[in-house]
């Protein structure tokens, strides 16, 4: 079904699914309505709807910019584990914390597994669960609420990735979104 995923990560990615008032639209609008005067509200009657898999970490930033968000069920746990460039550290400190993590992760994820064999509900099994857990959904959101996502500044490399990409799928839809950075 997904045809254009981008990678982002290890294990993530993000892909388009469909748009609405595509960038043309938006600008006959503009023209015939409203000529020179920009009309902002214009941006929120377009939309685009993202398939994206990234760590609950992304999840939690794309929730505070307005846009709406879908999980999709999965039983494959994996987890975002960041290699050594991620890392910034001295390489040998580098390659400790990332063998931390690895094992703690690891660790955690086994136990989420491990937990409802003895009994354990699902929820209270997936308490102790990681941030770096994976995650599909299925975000959708007007062009305003992307935008939100989009101007963030000072983000972690990760959240940086993915913004990246997200912003290279809308440029497609809307070829004048970075005006509107």
């Amino acid at each position: 079904m997904l045809l254009n995923k981008i990678n982002v990560l290890d294990k993530g990615y993000v892909a388009s699914l469909c748009f609405s008032g595509n960038g043309k639209l938006l600008q006959d609008i503009q023209d015939e309505f409203f000529q020179t005067n920009i009309n902002l509200k214009l941006l929120n009657i377009a939309s685009a709807v993202l398939m994206i898999k990234c760590p609950l970490f992304i999840q939690l930033n794309l929730s505070q910019s307005g846009l709406n968000i879908i999980s999709t069920p999965s039983n494959n746990i994996e987890a975002y584990i960041p290699d050594l460039s991620m890392i910034d550290a001295s390489p040998e400190n580098a390659s400790n914390i990332h063998n931390y993590i690895k094992t703690t992760t690891e660790a955690l994820i086994l136990n989420q597994k491990g937990l409802p064999m003895d009994g354990c509900d699902g929820f209270t099994a997936q308490l102790l669960s990681p941030i770096s857990i994976y995650s599909e959904i299925i975000v959708h959101g007007n062009i305003s609420a992307w935008i939100s996502f989009l101007k963030q500044k000072k983000l972690p490399k990760e959240v940086s990735l993915y913004k990246k990409e997200i912003l290279n799928i809308l440029r497609a839809e809307w070829r004048n979104i970075d005006s509107l950075l």
